[in-house]
C-alpha cells in the first residue's frame, strides 16, 4: 500500500530523505521518478547526508554514476535512452551490501532489482507530493516504521 506525503518545500524534501536514509540498510534500492524539478535530487541529497555525510551532493546527471566510499552508488539516467542504460552495467551496482539511488528507474526497468523502494514525486500547489511504495516485504517493513498514510514525513 503506498503512503503519501505533502512536502511544502525543499527542506522538507531533504528531511524525509534523512529519515528514509536512516531507515534504509545495506541492500536497499530506491527509485526515484517524477518529473524535472520536482524534488528527486534534494530526497537523494537527504538519503546521501545520513549514508555517507555528503551534504549538497550534486546529481550525477553528466557523470551518470557517482559512487561514494562504503558501497553507495546515485545514478541519474536522464540523458540517457534505454540502450544506452544497458550498456552501463548498472545491474553489477545492486549487491546485499551496496545502497543505490536511481533517478529515472522508467529508463531501466529491466535491469533492476524485483525489490526496491519507489518514489514518486510530483508538483501539489506550492510544494511537491511524494508518493511511496514498497516492493517487497523489506520496503512494507520500513514503510509501516516511516509511519501511516498521508502526514508529517
Amino acid at each position: 500500500m503506498p503512503h503519501s506525503f505533502h512536502l511544502p518545500d525543499v527542506a522538507a524534501t531533504t528531511h524525509l530523505g534523512r529519515r528514509l536514509g536512516r531507515l534504509l540498510g545495506p541492500g536497499s534500492v530506491v527509485l526515484l521518478s517524477g518529473p524535472v524539478g520536482a524534488g528527486k535530487t534534494s530526497l537523494a541529497q537527504g538519503m546521501l547526508r545520513e549514508w555517507v555525510g555528503v551534504k549538497g551532493a550534486p546529481s550525477p546527471t553528466f557523470t551518470l554514476v557517482h559512487s561514494y566510499p562504503g558501497e553507495v552508488h546515485h545514478v541519474d539516467l536522464y540523458r540517457l535512452e534505454a540502450a544506452e542504460v544497458a550498456e552501463l552495467g548498472i545491474e553489477d551496482l545492486f549487491s546485499p551490501t551496496s545502497r543505490v539511488l536511481v533517478e529515472w528507474p522508467e529508463r531501466a526497468r529491466p535491469l533492476l532489482p524485483d525489490e526496491a523502494l519507489e518514489v514518486s514525486l510530483s508538483f501539489e500547489g506550492e510544494g511537491r507530493r511524494v508518493d511511496l511504495k514498497g516492493r517487497g516485504a523489506r520496503y512494507d517493513s520500513l514503510l509501516s516504521r516511516l509511519g501511516q498514510g498521508a502526514g508529517d514525513p
